[in-house]
């Protein structure tokens, strides 16, 4: 396939700038043979609608609407049932790619031998201002199935996937409000190869998400229910502690960040209790004791966070 058709699925509710920006980041994409499926979910019965999405792009567009009941995973297993592409991405409706992302991602892919089925690109944070606040370049590990037990080597807006490797993997889990994109990769990584552009070719805007207040509950959630369906492969790895220290530390810094010291501070001791000489998990459980003031400062050290 010289030039295969790239499926992009991209879940919007109620954001409707934001979602024009994501829209008119794939329509500014080198690559030219690109369908886009747009899964929108009703906000007060208000509607972008598919009239004014395909207005706002050159590339044809699939639309469906459909209850708030499916939620995120649920809509984008909804764009995969309507894809027709040879591969598949995902686009957040508040984040947007660099033009060159879709053009590397099929030649990577095209390229590579036939155990590498999806491929990861890296991201750049910016601001309000289009400021950088921080870049993410995804590591290749020795051992990618033990590394996405304990974190998450990318998110949605990242990832590119053959369409008929999801055949093996299955659709997303629909049961997870949270970590949905780490089980999901956990699954390729563990199917077959993930290849990596460490390029940040994806833009995260800061301040685009929801009341991180509920998102720490969903976390907290979404950890026990991850743990649960992958215990046994948790255990082949010999894992345990060290996927419990992960969880510990990642839901601290969402605790942190919403500004939740208490329960960040109890979740970074319980880190450091697994790992006491982690540098990483003393210097944080530091800045929670600290408080609004001490993560302020920490916020502005963009080395850093």
């Amino acid at each position: 396939m010289s030039n295969p058709q790239v499926s992009v699925i991209i879940p919007t509710c109620g954001r409707p700038e934001k979602l024009h920006r994501a829209l008119q980041s794939v329509d500014n994409q080198s690559y030219d043979n690109i369908e886009i499926i747009v899964i929108e979910t009703p906000v007060d019965d208000q509607v972008v609608g598919k009239a004014k999405i395909q207005d706002a792009v050159t590339y044809p567009v699939q639309y469906e609407q459909t209850d708030r009941d499916i939620g995120a995973a649920g809509a984008r297993n909804l764009g995969i049932e309507t894809a027709s592409g040879e591969y598949i991405a995902f686009l957040d409706d508040d984040d947007e790619w660099l033009d060159k992302k879709t053009q590397m991602q099929v030649d990577q892919l095209q390229v590579s031998d036939s155990e590498t089925r999806a491929s990861i690109v890296g991201n750049k944070k910016i601001n309000a201002s289009g400021d950088k606040i921080n870049e993410y370049r995804p590591p290749e590990p020795t051992d990618p199935v033990q590394f996405q037990l304990c974190w998450n080597i990318g998110t949605f807006s990242m990832l590119m996937i053959e369409s008929d490797g999801l055949t093996k993997i299955g659709p997303l889990d629909t049961s997870f409000d949270r970590r949905e994109d780490q089980d999901f990769l956990l699954r390729i990584v563990n199917a077959f190869n993930l290849g990596v552009i460490q390029q940040p070719l994806v833009r995260k805007h800061s301040g685009d998400y929801d009341q991180l207040g509920e998102r720490y509950e969903a976390i907290v959630k979404a950890n026990a229910r991850f743990q649960e369906k992958h215990q046994s492969l948790i255990r082949e790895k010999g894992m345990k502690t060290e996927v419990q220290t992960a969880f510990e530390f990642t839901t601290g810094r969402t605790a942190l960040t919403n500004g939740m010291y208490p329960a960040a501070r109890r979740h970074f001791f319980n880190a450091i209790r697994q790992k006491p000489l982690d540098m990483g998990h003393i210097l944080h459980f530091i800045i929670a004791l600290g408080g609004r003031p001490a993560y302020t400062t920490a916020q502005q050290i963009q080395e850093y966070f």
